[in-house]
């Protein structure tokens, strides 16, 4: 797999549990300047916890779950759990092949370009478990990675410190960011009317299916005027004010139970590092996923 430019985004990935085993986000992580996003774009004090227009007066959060009982919760085609692998194209034949061997039925496939991966999505027959597929798969296509199609929530709780002794050194407050430069968040909808957001250079894009409703924009909004927000008395100003922001909508379903997949997070990432965004901001919670 060719290596991301030197250009590829730096990412910053709020997660309640790790994502780190992505391989999408391994393939990004080769090409990531150490540190958190926008390191690059300001000087290197403490930061202090910003709230912004969320659900109730704590503003937007990243430390919760996804509010459901024991076990991940799994994207379905009609009633059977799906599967996901996503690895390099050049490996795509041999996974496709070896899985179709042991009874596995491929319903769904994925493009990733800008990061150098496809997504096959399985539905495997009774009694061949993930392991037993990773296991087989492991001779054949050693870097694609395979688990089950896992569903993730926002990330839920009080506000946080963002560690800005490592962004801002000695300064404190926000991190003035040049016009030109254009920065990414993976959330839900965003209102591009909400007041912390006017004068913002903003584009909010969806990358929901056909049909499919979009989530309630609360969570979203909230993010992006922690990033971006303006707001004279700095309870709604943002740690990213100048910057341009693109905001992908990737979340879908109402009232607690909006929910992104696997295959929708990475289809995400790749659009921002195809648009050469600078910096990507998640805000998720869920499992480990070793695909």
């Amino acid at each position: 797999m060719q290596r991301p430019s030197s250009r590829a985004p730096i990412l910053r990935i709020d997660l309640a549990y790790p994502l780190r085993q992505l391989a999408l986000i391994r393939a990004l992580i080769r090409a990531l300047v150490l540190g958190l996003a926008l390191v690059s774009l300001c000087a290197a004090g403490p930061l202090q916890a910003q709230t912004g227009p969320g659900q109730g007066q704590g503003g937007p959060s990243d430390n919760g779950g996804t509010g459901r009982g024991a076990g991940p919760e799994l994207r379905r085609f009609g009633t059977q759990p799906e599967y996901i692998a996503i690895g390099p194209p050049a490996e795509a034949p041999a996974v496709v092949a070896t899985l179709q061997a042991a009874g596995a039925t491929l319903v769904r496939i994925r493009n990733y370009p800008a990061l150098g991966l496809v997504a096959h999505v399985f539905v495997l027959p009774p009694g061949f478990s993930a392991e037993t597929a990773r296991q087989q798969l492991q001779g054949v296509a050693p870097g694609t990675g395979f688990d089950q199609h896992q569903l993730y929530g926002y990330a839920a709780g009080s506000p946080r410190l963002y560690a800005g002794g490592l962004v801002l050194g000695n300064r404190s407050g926000a991190c003035p960011v040049p016009g030109g430069v254009t920065i990414g968040m993976i959330d839900g909808p965003v209102a591009a009317g909400h007041p912390a957001l006017q004068g913002v250079a903003l584009r909010v894009e969806s990358l929901l299916d056909k049909g499919e409703g979009p989530a309630g924009a609360d969570h979203g909004t909230a993010v992006a005027a922690l990033m971006v927000g303006r707001d004279a008395s700095g309870a709604l100003a943002g740690f990213a004010p100048g910057a341009r922001l693109h905001a992908v909508s990737v979340f879908t379903g109402r009232g607690g139970d909006e929910r992104a997949d696997v295959e929708r997070i990475a289809a995400g990432l790749n659009r921002l590092l195809a648009l050469d965004t600078r910096g990507v901001d998640m805000s998720l919670a869920g499992p480990a996923n070793p695909a």
